[in-house]
């Protein structure tokens, strides 16, 4: 018995190492099922408590069985130190409660120098950050990264699973009317009919509007409609690229009582802009400023 608990407890403390490494390698994912840890945990260790029982020297009837629970109790106490390694590992400073994380991130196209160089951020609930920049110096690349388009070449690279970029330019379907457009994003997506509909109204669309084809609507509407689309999937975290860009005065109010409302209800907010918010330079948390030669945040305030 006592050799059988002895092996048992080293294949939990292997499996243990081995599912922290694992834990390690996919915490930049956002669900790591546990049921592979599970399914592990009885493949590795269970066995091998069985046949060190058989093994042993004449074993009682029933002590394969129970030294077999043993292993699997073994097995799951190796499950639940590997998911506290878990835990741990999502609360080093920096990665607690981020909704975007980037650590020592460094990105650049082709063999030409990075255009973003080892910058660190990080996103909480109800930050609203502001990306700003000269031409050229990464800011759309940086939703980009966080969007999931494109993988940093070094560093770390997080953002919540639920997020939604809406770049400068959207392209629809020139020859549908805005209602069909709907109606053709709610049936490729997951995004319900009525609430693609109700999103519309929130930003302005009538029912002539809505009946309109997309290739005779202003700059401005077009705009409207992306934000709209946006607004309806109810992302916990948002990257803009110019999102205020082509609006008019009331666009830009309905626009930053959205945003209000995303950040006080605990998701963020990232936003390329040229200029100042307007009425939105108060709930700005921090600033990220792109450099030629690096990136770095600064101004932050919490």
């Amino acid at each position: 018995m006592a050799a059988l608990v002895a092996v048992g407890a080293t294949s939990a403390t292997v499996l243990t190492t081995i599912s922290s490494a694992t834990v390690d390698r996919h915490r930049q994912l956002d669900d790591f099922a546990p049921t592979v840890l599970l399914r592990t945990a009885f493949v590795a260790v269970l066995p091998a408590a069985l046949v060190v029982g058989y093994l042993a020297d004449q074993p009682a009837p029933g002590d394969a069985v129970n030294l077999g629970l043993c292993g699997g109790v073994l097995g799951m106490t190796a499950l639940l130190l590997a998911q506290k390694s878990r835990a741990i590992r999502q609360k080093e400073p920096g990665m607690t409660e981020t909704l975007a994380f980037c650590q020592s991130v460094t990105f650049g196209y082709g063999r030409s120098k990075p255009v973003i160089r080892d910058l660190d951020l990080g996103v909480r609930p109800g930050d609203l950050v502001m990306v700003k920049g000269a031409n050229g110096t990464g800011k759309t690349t940086l939703l980009r990264l966080l969007a999931g388009m494109l993988r940093p070449l070094r560093g770390t690279l997080t953002a919540a699973s639920s997020r939604c970029f809406v770049p400068v330019d959207t392209h629809f379907h020139e020859t549908l009317t805005v209602r069909e457009e709907l109606n053709y994003l709610s049936s490729a997506g997951t995004l319900r009919p009525s609430g693609l509909a109700a999103s519309a109204r929130w930003f302005g669309f009538g029912e002539e509007l809505l009946d309109q084809e997309i290739s005779s609507l202003s700059s401005g509407w077009r705009q409207r409609l992306a934000l709209s689309v946006a607004h309806a999937a109810g992302p916990s975290l948002l990257l803009l690229d110019e999102p205020l860009a082509n609006l008019d005065p009331d666009a830009v109010m309905v626009t930053g009582d959205w945003l209000r409302k995303t950040t006080r209800a605990g998701g963020a907010v990232i936003v390329v802009h040229h200029g100042t918010l307007g009425a939105l330079a108060d709930a700005v948390t921090a600033e990220v400023v792109l450099e030629s030669r690096a990136a770095r945040p600064v101004g932050v305030s919490r």
